[in-house]
């Protein structure tokens, strides 16, 4: 089999791990897990933002931050620079931050796992089909 026809979309911001993985293929869900402070927040923020740059649809879930919190560092991480000091660069990347087709699940601690299971179903069959 041709692997480019199984390639998904690539990402700009990781062209190492596009030629392990040959790219985000739409419909796979990808799960991250490893101890506090191993950077798995860090990686997956800029992996969605990569992605969404490219208008690919993304849900994210964290169990570990408040999704104001996560929004902050995707901020951070979209315009390379704190925005605490700078309104206008705040409001500017809020902007387009605004525009990304990204999408947060509502969820913060501990979950009953039948619970997520069935928003995440509902809300693939709402904004991803």
């Amino acid at each position: 089999m041709d692997s480019r026809k199984a390639a998904g979309v690539r990402w700009r911001r990781f062209p190492a791990l596009t030629e392990l993985l040959k790219g985000h293929r739409r419909g796979e869900l990808t799960v991250f897990t490893g101890p506090t402070g191993a950077g798995k927040t860090t990686f997956l923020s800029e992996y969605s933002l990569d992605l969404c740059s490219q208008n690919v649809r993304t849900l994210w879930g964290s169990f570990e931050l408040p999704n104001v919190r996560l929004v902050k560092l995707m901020l951070q991480q979209m315009v390379g620079k704190p925005l605490e000091k700078n309104a206008q660069t705040f409001e500017e990347a809020a902007q387009l931050f605004d525009r990304l087709p990204m999408f947060f699940l509502n969820f913060h601690g501990q979950q009953n796992i039948a619970t997520v299971i069935d928003v995440i179903d509902f809300i693939i069959s709402v904004l991803f089909t």
